[in-house]
């Protein structure tokens, strides 16, 4: 990966203004989520919809295309991932990761097309807590990434984040 991940600097940014960025040890972490909107897309709710991957200040990644289908969307991202040295508590840092500290994940969201600042019609919450620092770990030193394919995963609780380790491009 010779180019910077979408999202980088300002995790990195994000990590460093955080109040235990001195007793954490930290890992860069190449993230990649998948999803064929178009599996869900016979729901009427969905009808006349942009697909996007939102930040944490609303903007929209509309990533890229998936082994050549500009259906199928791909978002690359990176993630700064901290283990406490004294708790072991893990945190994620990230334009792209939602939620509490210790309980970090990503979203997949529908808006109405062309309105930015309408309400989500549909949103999918992609959970990082599963992820263990031993994990991490291996992904940086093999220098893999973690992916989810998300195609087919629809809102609600009870759906677990399953991530897999993919050698990098």
């Amino acid at each position: 990966m010779a180019d910077a991940l979408q999202g980088t600097d300002e995790a990195w940014s994000m990590f460093q203004r955080s109040r235990d960025a001195e007793s954490c040890d930290v890992l860069e972490l190449p993230l990649c989520v998948i999803c064929d909107p178009r599996v869900v897309g016979v729901r009427p709710e969905l009808a006349d919809t942009d697909f996007f991957m939102p930040d944490r200040a609303g903007a929209r990644y509309e990533g890229t295309a998936h082994d050549g289908d500009p259906a199928v969307r791909r978002f690359d991202f990176a993630s700064i991932a901290s283990r406490n040295r004294t708790t072991g508590r893990l945190r994620f840092f990230g334009p792209f990761c939602h939620g509490p500290a210790g309980d970090e994940f990503v979203y997949l969201g529908w808006k109405p097309a062309g309105k930015p600042d309408a309400p989500w019609v549909w949103r999918l919450k992609l959970s990082l807590t599963a992820l263990t620092w031993e994990q991490l770990e291996e992904v940086v030193a093999h220098h893999e990434r973690l992916e989810h394919d998300a195609t087919g995963r629809t809102p609600g609780k009870g759906s677990r984040t399953e991530w897999r380790f993919v050698p990098a491009d």
